[in-house]
């Protein structure tokens, strides 16, 4: 059998010193291999990290832009209503008017007054006829509102008033052939 050769003092020395290399060349692979591996998991954290602003910043830009067109449509259904409501505002003021202008002139035609005359419902007529609707509503006032030609102002035909106000106007009538 084959025996062991003696270690002397020197050859102890130089395997200790080998395995506390060979201890060392291992712990700095390690510690190589930590650092390689942390700086990787931060790499993978900070583009985590990025993907997750991006995603965020992206819902915020959709949310202002849902925002803004809410806005825009908003404005607009607004300035539809506003519109909606001048053009009812100017009917029903036209509606008014034209109503007012043919109560009086209704009044006046049975008062037996005319306040405009020839001359001016020729001059006033096309404020008559405003709209294509009020035209021979116009016309109608015009011919009730036109001056006798006698100078006079015109009186409403008997056939036009209440019968108590036909025979008041015919007894007046006889009264004045009388006198």
């Amino acid at each position: 059998m084959r025996q062991k050769k003696k270690e002397t003092k020197g050859d102890r020395k130089e395997t200790k010193e080998r395995r506390q290399r060979r201890k060392e060349r291992e712990r700095e692979k390690k510690r190589k291999a930590d650092r390689e591996r942390k700086k990787r998991e931060r790499e993978k954290e900070t583009e985590r990290e990025k993907k997750k602003r991006e995603k965020e910043t992206e819902r915020e830009r959709k949310k202002e832009t849902e925002k803004e067109t809410e806005r825009e449509r908003k404005k607009e259904t607004e300035k539809e209503t506003e519109r909606e409501r001048k053009k009812k505002e100017r009917q029903l003021t036209l509606g008014v008017s034209f109503f007012v202008f043919f109560l009086l002139a209704a009044a006046a035609a049975a008062l037996g007054v005319s306040f405009l005359s020839p001359t001016k419902t020729k001059q006033h007529r096309h404020l008559l006829q405003c709209s294509p609707g009020t035209a021979p509503a116009a016309a109608a006032v015009l011919l009730l509102l036109r001056r006798h030609p006698a100078g006079g102002t015109q009186q409403t035909p008997t056939h036009a008033l209440a019968p108590h106000k036909q025979q008041q106007q015919q007894q007046e009538q006889q009264q004045q052939q009388q006198e």
